[in-house]
Order: structure tokens, then C-alpha cells, then sequence
């Protein structure tokens, strides 16, 4: 390293002025203050998918001729409502941080017309912090929404329906459910929530017992049972193919009650 006090004393010495003899260093040591130790925050563990999240009475396709049913998760729904009015609440009440986890945490400002939520100080980790950080609603450009969304998330639709609704991009609503679906397992380790989440779901197969061989074994799902003289929607039977024997097998769904 180059040491400019030198470079300076040489630079007078040239140009004919005084300059005090400094001698030349032959080991920098920088004094570094320790930094403080952040604990590690475990990475909460996602559950794996099970057939029993997907609706296996709802049509495959869009063009089918059975009725789909749109059912909304209260529970789910009121759940979201409460902790995002938390996460948007005023208080200058400091949380723990959302980064290390540490509780010694202060207010570091108020609420004001730039920034419509207090901000926080971790002194263990020194960063700053809002209720809304490593939430979904952190970098949710369209908050204008996010109350009225809260419903399609336990609904069994496709993402282009959402997209449609809310007029958006069907990725853009495939990365709200991913971020609520990371956050519903941050409030709940349990998965009992996440497990609502339904919006976007793709068809796992069921492992569904095959009249053919006699075995258990995953399910291929193949529309529904039609005749040539009923309709699916007469029969209402999810017609499979086993992957054990490779053969074809149906059987019946629930009706939706009329009221």
C-alpha cells in the first residue's frame, strides 16, 4: 500500500520546501471495530403437497360442461385480514427484527406524508426496518388491491382468471401467491394455513385404489366419463388411469347441494 504522507513529503521536498522526515511503515494495521454477531433464523419448513388440496370434483379444463364451484376460506381470509392490519398499523411499539430476529430494537422515525408507516433500528444487526419488510405487501407495487385479493387465494382457480380480474399479468399473480405462500409459513409453521392457499394449484395425482389390479398406486386424472348417450354432466363420475396396469377406471363425485 502506498503510503501518501510519503508522496506528499517527497512532493515539497521537490519544490524546495521544508518537510519533516516521516519514516516509512513497513506493516498497515487497520483497527476494525467487531462486528456484531447475527444469529441464523432457520428456514421454516414447506410441507409437502398431498392430493387432498386439490378439488378433484372442479373440470380440468375450461370448456367444460360441468358447473365449477368458487368457495372462499373465511378462516383463511379473516386470518390474512388481522395480520395485515398488524403490519399496517401506526404504532411506534418497536417488533422484533425481521432480519436477525433481535429484540433490541428502537423507533427510528414516525409515520409522515412520504412514509405512511413508522420505521424501526435493529442495533443488533444495525438495519432498518418497517413492519412491511420480508412481507408480501414490502415490494407490492398495487396495495390498492390487496384486500380484495385476499378471497382468491383460497378459491380453486387458474391464475389467468385472477389475472383477468384484477387486470394484471397471470406472473404477477403467481408471485403474490408464492410470497403469501412463504409468509402464511412464517406466521404459522404448521402449514395448516398455507395448506389453504388454492389459487394457481396445479393437479397432483391421487393415489386412488385401481379396481383392475387391486393395488394402490397415483392416479392419472383424464376429464371425466361421458357415454354416447349421457353427457358428463349426467354421469359425474373423474375417470383415471392407473399407472400401475395402465388401465382406466372412474368413480363418482360430489354433487354440490342446491339451496
Amino acid at each position: 500500500m502506498k503510503d501518501l504522507a510519503l508522496t506528499a513529503v517527497a512532493r515539497r521536498k521537490r519544490a524546495g520546501h521544508d518537510a519533516p522526515a516521516l519514516a516509512s511503515a513497513e506493516h498497515a494495521v487497520l483497527s476494525v471495530p467487531p462486528k456484531a454477531t447475527v444469529e441464523p433464523v432457520d428456514i421454516p419448513a414447506v410441507p409437502v403437497p398431498h392430493a387432498g388440496r386439490f378439488d378433484f370434483s372442479q373440470p380440468l379444463r375450461a370448456n367444460s360442461p360441468l358447473p365449477r364451484r368458487h368457495i372462499e376460506d373465511r378462516h383463511l381470509t379473516a386470518f390474512l385480514t388481522a395480520e395485515i392490519s398488524r403490519v399496517f398499523s401506526d404504532s411506534t411499539d418497536p417488533p422484533h427484527c425481521p432480519h436477525c430476529a433481535g429484540i433490541d430494537t428502537r423507533l427510528s422515525s414516525r409515520p409522515r406524508a412520504s412514509a405512511a408507516l413508522p420505521s424501526f433500528h435493529c442495533r443488533g444487526c444495525t438495519r432498518y426496518f418497517t413492519r412491511a419488510t420480508r412481507t408480501p405487501m414490502a415490494n407490492m407495487l398495487r396495495k390498492d388491491m390487496l384486500f380484495a385479493f385476499l378471497p382468491w387465494l383460497s378459491q380453486h382457480r387458474p391464475l389467468t382468471h385472477a389475472a383477468a380480474e384484477f387486470g394484471t399479468s397471470p406472473e404477477v399473480i403467481k408471485a403474490w401467491v408464492g410470497r403469501f405462500r412463504v409468509w402464511l409459513l412464517e406466521l404459522d409453521p404448521s402449514g395448516r394455513y398455507e395448506q389453504r392457499v388454492r389459487l394457481g394449484l396445479k393437479v397432483p395425482w391421487p393415489v386412488l385404489p385401481c379396481p383392475h389390479c387391486l393395488t394402490e398406486a397415483p392416479a392419472r386424472p383424464h376429464g371425466f366419463k361421458r357415454t354416447r348417450t349421457q353427457s358428463a354432466l349426467m354421469l359425474g363420475r373423474r375417470l383415471f388411469r392407473c399407472t400401475g396396469c395402465d388401465r382406466f377406471f372412474d368413480m363418482p363425485i360430489e354433487r354440490p347441494r342446491k339451496t
